[in-house]
Parts: structure tokens; C-alpha cells; sequence
């Protein structure tokens, strides 16, 4: 089912005219007149890179396997080592193979010529191969700036014969003789899992480039490299039968959507469908039955960094401006971690269009939580949501199961699984709710509403017996739920401390969080008595009013001796609330002046 989809996805964005061609980055054109005669070397470059780096240009290039290991050369379009012998690096590990590399390019072209003998461009190339002078000028043309990975392709000129050789009529044809020889393992026909035909299956999968944690030669999504691997004794061929044209197709598919600019065969360049989850963790995502779509397009924004991103695709989803709810285009995300051997996939997730932005609807109304300034982002970024979740808030602490889960959760409208919550309260625990520099508490206060919220309109008994409505973006005042006022009294003590005494260097959150926050009875006595002092230090009545308020809001009983974690949970957005409804007012609070001691 994945495979037919990335193969269909493939074809349908025209990327499969020539399924024996693929776009790769050409850095040297190597001119050839008749009978081999060197014209010089050209450098095309191509639109610059998201970072603003010029990029070689993007030709159509005999489709070629990964090269990981062992020595083969690729046809026509290859690194120097190979085209001409020379290795830019000047490896000494590499000098003895120099020589039978560049013999294994050249062999390749004399297989072509048996195939295209009266190919003018094609027997140019072999003439120019074998003269060492020739060879040895293009090499001094590149070596100041040459490196080891860049591809050379040659052209061809002749008066009106000219063009780059690879993409010549009768070149193309040899090649695709080369790369399908007929009668070809005919006895092992099998089923396809792509287009369900009868076919001769790959031995080798491609190899997919660009995928977080991967190696950069790239890796592969189905790969079988040892005994173990193969499962009740069925080979690779056998438990995972894919004809070349699906292998092709559906290869291209995934190196189109891992690559932030892919260059399609008409050169134009393809917009970018794909995001991080974490440090080897991505998700790609397309529509069935549509070339170009604008909420794929602006699916993207989901991870925005720009606040304008995020308000673009929540006017889009919200509005209906260029999205259905009712849009039924089949919508796919594709979840995969990368590894030094293989891919692995995560999660796949199939839906329509109109359902997901319904869904994102909803997830935009869970994570709105208020804002302590003004120019913070309404919604928080997807990316930051999960790094809040991490230690130290990094990305390469981010767990891909739980950031694979929680998208998983965002786009099918599902509950957010627990351990979200749980991460959340761990890390503000762990490294305090509000810490001088804010980092990431908006973010885990965030997730903490979205996930109680969604777990309550699920007919969680355990979020009912704590709260009889959904959690409010801001401050409740009328809540009379114990561990949200519990917060709500927490922040209140503390704000009283900083008006009282200025930075005491360490305040009670810093101090007193994680005790008040899982075990209330064992520290809220003690800070009711240190309020006192506080107080009278302080003129007005100010903060004793708006304890009492908070006070009157919870049961006459003594204070809990321990929390829940959805209690926890709670009390964080009671704590976050009322701090930042506090923070708010620029001036100071009536009267509340500090007096000299």
C-alpha cells in the first residue's frame, strides 16, 4: 500500500518520464569536439540553497545504485575519480585503484558503443577517454577547486550536434538496453507489491538520500543484508518483491519528499514536504489525485518558526481559503527515523484532506495557551512543542517514538497519549516551571491543556473526577478544582515574595515547586507562615485579599498530601494562569509598595 502510493505519487508529479534518468547536481561539464578533441571545462550553477549557498545545476542523469561499498563505475556521469582518474583528495589509499577505476568508466562507454556504434557523441567520449594528454588538461581545468564527490558530465559540439551526451536519442536507448537486459532471471516472476504485475523482482531496493540520521550515501527502506534478516527463510527478492519500474518510481518519490528543493525533469523546483520530529526522525507527507494542493503546501507550517507561517495555515484550515472541511483528497504522512543500515518506519498515517484540517482545527484550539508577552507566537511550533519535552530542551534528547506518537494523535483528532503529560510535568519539575529565561514552560503548558482537554472529551474518569469543564486558555478564576488553585496560591505566594524582599536570589519555585506541586500539605502551611512576613513588609491589602480569594476557591479540608499526575498537571496551569495574569499589569498592584525595613 506504501510502496503503490510513493510509486503513483511519483508518476503523477511527471518524475518518471524517463524512469532509467534521475536529477543529480552536475558541478563540471567537460566539452569534447570530434574525434575526442578536449574544448574545456564549464562550471553551471544553479539557484541557490535555503541557506543562500549557490548550489552546482541539476541535470537529468543516467540513474545509477549508490555506491557504499566495493568499486563500480556509474554511466556516463560520475565523480573524478572514475571519469578521469584523478582524486581530488589525493588519498593515498585510492592511488592504486585510480587507474582501474578510470578503465572501468571507460569500459562502460565501449559497452554503450556496441549498443549506439554511430553515436558521434558517444565515440568522441571513448576517443577522448583514451588520450592521457586530453585527460590530463580537463584535470588540470578542475583541480584547484574540485572535490571528491562533484560529477562530471561531457558535451558534445559539433556545429548543430551538440548537447551533453548522456542525453542523446541513441545514448539513452543503450542505456536502458544496459540497465534492463532482456531475459533477465525470466524463471522468477512474482507478484509486484506495487503495481501487482508479474515481474522480475529488484535484488537491491533504492537507496533513499537526506533522511535524518542516516548516512549520506543514503539508506535504504527495505534491505535484507544478512541471514537474519530474511524472514521464514525467503530471501529479499522473495519477502519483499518489487519490480524496477515500482523500485524506481517509489525511490524517487521518497528522495523527492526528503529533499528541501528537488528539481523536477522540466527544472523546476519542487516545494518542500517534509519536516523533522527530531535529531533522526522525519515525517513526509503528499495528497493522492493532486498535483499541487495548498494545504499540502502550507502543511509544512505546522513546524513553523514564524508566527506569520502559523497564521497563514490556521487562516487557511480555519477559514476554509483553499481547504475543504469536506475535501475528500486522500492525505498521507509518512514517519521515519534513519539509521546507518536502514530506515525504519515509524508510522503511517492515511486520512482526506477536509478530515486532517478539521483535526488541526481542533489542535490549534488545544495548544492556544495565554501569553506572557505580547510578541510570543500564538501557537506554538510543532518542533518546540516536542523539544519541550527533552532534556535540556534539545532536539537530539527528543524521543521519536513520543514526538512519532503525538503527531500520529494531532492529525487523527486522537487523545495525546499519557506519557506526553508526564514528560511535561517531569521536565517542569525538573527544571523549573518558569525559569529566568522562560524556556519552553509555555510550550509544556501547552501540551499539559491539550492533553487533559483532549483525554476529558474522551470520558477520561480520571480528568472528569478532577474538573466538570475543559481547561480555559487563560486564567479561571471561578475554578474551584483543589490542585488548579493549589497553583493558582502557589504563584500568588511567590509574587508576593519578589514584590516583598526583590530577587531573593533563589525564590520559593525555585526552592519549593516539586514538593508543592506532588506533595501540597508537606510545604503549604510554611508558606502561608512565610507570606506573613512577607506581608509586612509590604503596604496594602493587596495580596491578602487575593490569597483569601484563592483560599475561599478550595475545600475546607487540609490541604492534599499528594497529587496525581493529572493533578500535577493541573496545578502547573493553575501556577502558569495566575503568574501570568499577574505579570500582565505593567504597574504594580494597589498599594503594594515596599516599605523600608
Amino acid at each position: 500500500m506504501i510502496l503503490k502510493e510513493l510509486a503513483d505519487l511519483a508518476r503523477r508529479e511527471g518524475l518518471m518520464e524517463d524512469p532509467d534518468y534521475e536529477p543529480r547536481p552536475v558541478r563540471w561539464i567537460i566539452g569534447i569536439g570530434r574525434g575526442g578533441k578536449y574544448l574545456g571545462v564549464t562550471s553551471p550553477s544553479g539557484p541557490p540553497d535555503p541557506k543562500g549557498k549557490v548550489r552546482p545545476k541539476v541535470f537529468q542523469v543516467p540513474r545509477s545504485p549508490v555506491r557504499t561499498s566495493g568499486s563500480f563505475a556509474n554511466f556516463l556521469v560520475d565523480k573524478p575519480e572514475y571519469a578521469l582518474g584523478y582524486d581530488p583528495d589525493d588519498n593515498p589509499k585510492k592511488l592504486s585503484k585510480l587507474a582501474r577505476h578510470r578503465a572501468m568508466f571507460r569500459e562502460y562507454v565501449e559497452s554503450a558503443m556496441v549498443l549506439a556504434p554511430d553515436d558521434r557523441g558517444l565515440s568522441s567520449l571513448l576517443e577522448f577517454l583514451r588520450d592521457d594528454a586530453a585527460v590530463a588538461d580537463a584535470v588540470t581545468a578542475i583541480r584547484q577547486e574540485a572535490a571528491a564527490n562533484d560529477l562530471i558530465a561531457f558535451r558534445y559540439s559539433d556545429g548543430a550536434d551538440s548537447g551533453l551526451i548522456h542525453d542523446r536519442d541513441e545514448v539513452r536507448a543503450a542505456w536502458k538496453k544496459l540497465r534492463h537486459p532482456a531475459g533477465k532471471r525470466a524463471e522468477m516472476l512474482v507478484e509486484c507489491l506495487g503495481c501487482g504485475l508479474p515481474s522480475v523482482p529488484v535484488d537491491v531496493h533504492p537507496q533513499v538520500k537526506r533522511v535524518p540520521g542516516g548516512s549520506t550515501s543514503g539508506i535504504a527502506l527495505v534491505s535484507a543484508n544478512a541471514p537474519a534478516f530474511e524472514s521464514f527463510a525467503l530471501s529479499i527478492t522473495e519477502s519483499a518483491p518489487v519490480c524496477r519500474d515500482c523500485a524506481d518510481a517509489y525511490g524517487t518519490a521518497l528522495n523527492r519528499l526528503f529533499h528541501p528543493q528537488y528539481t523536477n525533469p522540466d527544472g523546476k523546483t519542487l516545494k518542500r514536504q517534509t519536516f523533522r520530529l527530531s535529531e533522526d526522525t522525519a515525517v513526509i507527507y503528499w495528497a493522492s489525485g493532486a498535483d499541487e494542493h495548498q494545504f499540502v503546501d502550507e502543511f509544512g507550517d505546522l513546524d513553523f518558526v514564524d508566527p506569520a507561517q502559523a497564521g497563514a495555515l490556521f487562516e487557511a484550515v480555519d477559514s476554509g481559503k483553499g481547504v475543504s472541511l469536506n475535501d475528500p483528497t486522500p492525505f498521507h504522512a509518512l514517519i521515519v527515523t534513519g539509521g546507518q543500515g536502514r530506515a525504519t518506519l515509524r508510522g503511517y498515517f492515511q486520512s482526506t484532506v477536509g478530515e486532517v484540517a478539521e483535526h488541526l482545527r481542533t489542535y490549534f484550539d488545544d495548544i492556544e495557551i495565554v501569553r506572557r508577552f505580547e510578541n510570543s507566537a500564538k501557537w506554538p511550533a510543532l518542533s518546540w512543542l516536542v523539544r519541550s519535552l527533552a532534556p535540556q530542551g534539545e532536539f537530539k534528547n527528543v524521543d521519536p517514538d513520543l514526538a512519532g506518537r503525538l503527531f500520529l494523535a494531532i492529525l487523527g483528532g486522537a487523545p495525546f497519549p499519557r506519557e506526553v503529560l508526564a514528560a511535561a510535568v517531569r521536565r517542569i519539575r525538573a527544571e523549573k516551571v518558569d525559569s529566568k529565561s522562560g524556556k519552553h514552560s509555555r510550550e509544556r503548558l501547552a501540551l499539559i491543556r491539550a492533553t487533559l482537554n483532549r483525554l476529558r472529551r474522551k470520558g477520561d474518569v480520571r480528568i472528569n473526577s478532577l474538573t466538570p469543564k475543559e481547561i480555559t486558555v487563560v486564567l479561571d478564576p471561578e475554578c474551584r478544582t483543589p490542585a488548579y488553585g493549589l497553583g493558582r496560591l502557589f504563584a500568588v505566594l511567590e509574587k508576593l515574595q519578589a514584590d516583598a524582599i526583590g530577587d531573593p536570589g533563589a525564590s520559593i519555585a525555585d526552592r519549593f515547586y516539586g514538593a508543592a506541586s506532588a506533595t501540597p500539605a508537606a510545604v503549604f502551611a510554611t508558606l502561608l507562615r512565610k507570606a506573613q512576613h512577607h506581608q509586612a513588609k509590604l503596604d496594602g491589602a493587596y495580596y491578602p485579599r487575593l490569597i483569601q480569594e484563592v483560599l475561599d476557591l478550595l475545600p475546607a479540608e487540609p490541604f492534599p498530601s499528594i497529587l496525581t499526575l493529572e493533578e500535577q498537571g493541573l496545578f502547573a496551569l493553575g501556577y502558569y494562569h495566575q503568574k501570568a495574569e499577574l505579570w500582565r499589569k505593567k504597574a504594580k498592584p494597589e498599594a503594594a509598595v515596599a516599605t523600608a525595613e
